[in-house]
């Protein structure tokens, strides 16, 4: 399903990625093998994150988009994701720029306290 959606398209110049965030091992790998190899063949950057103790780390390993050490990270539990979501973000969007942003909307933004 993130393929198709990403296949729609996205912001032009971009990478795409695809966020996993996994319990464990699939019940098939072959599956996951097929959709990883078809993600990396298309530029689309794999983050896995392993929740749990149930997890094979050597899969996700495989399946992230090198470097690997970069795409994968293995917490306990569910909620420990919610205070490491800054910390994603910042990795996947080392510059925080939006080009489609014009002055005119700019101009917009600024606080009361500017004009």
């Amino acid at each position: 399903m993130a393929m198709t959606m990403l296949a729609d398209g996205g912001r032009e110049g971009v990478q795409s990625a695809i966020f996993i965030v996994t319990d464990g091992d699939p019940t098939d790998d072959e599956p996951v093998d097929e959709a990883a190899a078809a993600a990396h063949k298309s530029g689309v950057r794999l983050i896995w994150v392993g929740v749990g103790n149930g997890m094979i780390k050597e899969n996700m390993i495989r399946w992230a988009t090198y470097p690997s050490e970069a795409n994968t990270m293995f917490i306990k539990k569910y909620y420990d994701l919610e205070g490491m979501i800054g910390t994603f973000v910042s990795d996947l969007c080392p510059v925080l720029n939006c080009p489609e942003r014009s002055e005119e909307h700019t101009s917009e933004l600024q606080s009361p306290l500017q004009s």
